[in-house]
C-alpha cells in the first residue's frame, strides 16, 4: 500500500497565505496606530486652543475686577476729599467713574466668555461676579447721588470684600486653566516623539516588509 505523500503545493499555498495575513495585520495595526496619533493630536491640539483662549479671558477678567475696584476706590476718596476740604474734583471724579462702569462691562463680557469656554466653571464664579458688579454699580449710583458716606461704607465693606472672593476665584480658574494647558503641551510632546519614532522606523520597515512581499510574488 502507497503511503500518500504531502501536497507541497497546499502547503506553499497555506505559506503565503499566512504571510498575506501578517502583512495584513501588519499594515492595519500601523494604519490604525497612525489613525490614533492623528486624532491624538488634533484632539491635543483643540484642548489647548480652548485652554489658552480661556486663560486669556480669566486674566482679563480678573483684570477688569481690579480695575473697577481701583477705580471706585479713587472716586470715592476724590468725594472724600471733595466734601471734607471743599476741593473741586469733579472732571477726575467723572473720568473714574467712566472707567469703572467700562471695566464692568469688560467683567461682564469676561465672565459669559469662560462660561462658553470652560464647562467645568462653576455657579460660584458667576454669583460672585453678579454681587460684585452689584455693589459697584450701587457705589457709582451713591456718588452721583452724593451720599459719600454710604459710598464709602460700602466700598469698604461688601464691595471689598465681593473683590476677593471673586478674585480667589478667578485666580484658581486660570491656575487650572494654566495646568491644563501644561499638560496638553506635555501629552502633545510624547505623541510627537511617537511619532518621530515611527517615521524613523516603523514605516521604513513596513515598506520594506511589503516590497519583499511583492518581488517575493513575482518571483
Amino acid at each position: 500500500m502507497k503511503r500518500k505523500r504531502p501536497d507541497r503545493h497546499h502547503g506553499a499555498h497555506r505559506t503565503r497565505w499566512n504571510r498575506n495575513l501578517a502583512v495584513t495585520l501588519v499594515s492595519g495595526l500601523a494604519l490604525l496606530l497612525v489613525l490614533g496619533l492623528v486624532f491624538s493630536v488634533a484632539y491635543g491640539s483643540q484642548r489647548i486652543t480652548t485652554s489658552a483662549s480661556a486663560l486669556h479671558d480669566a486674566d482679563e477678567t480678573l483684570r477688569a475686577a481690579t480695575v473697577t475696584r481701583a477705580q471706585l476706590a479713587l472716586g470715592v476718596h476724590m468725594a472724600t476729599v471733595d466734601r471734607e476740604f471743599g476741593t473741586n474734583s469733579g472732571a477726575a471724579l467723572e473720568l473714574s467713574i467712566s472707567e469703572a462702569e467700562t471695566a464692568l462691562a469688560d467683567l461682564a463680557i469676561g465672565i459669559d466668555q469662560l462660561y462658553r469656554d470652560v464647562a467645568a466653571a462653576d455657579g460660584r464664579l458667576n454669583g460672585a461676579a453678579t454681587r460684585f458688579s452689584d455693589d459697584g454699580r450701587r457705589v457709582i449710583e451713591l456718588l452721583d447721588a452724593g451720599d459719600v458716606t454710604a459710598a464709602r461704607e460700602l466700598a469698604a465693606g461688601g464691595f471689598d470684600a465681593g473683590f476677593r472672593t471673586l478674585t480667589d476665584l478667578l485666580v484658581d480658574l486660570r491656575d487650572e486653566l494654566s495646568l491644563s494647558v501644561e499638560s496638553s503641551d506635555q501629552m502633545l510632546g510624547r505623541i510627537g516623539n511617537i511619532a518621530r519614532f515611527l517615521v524613523a522606523f516603523l514605516v521604513p520597515a513596513a515598506v520594506i516588509v511589503v516590497y519583499r512581499e511583492l518581488v517575493r510574488r513575482q518571483q
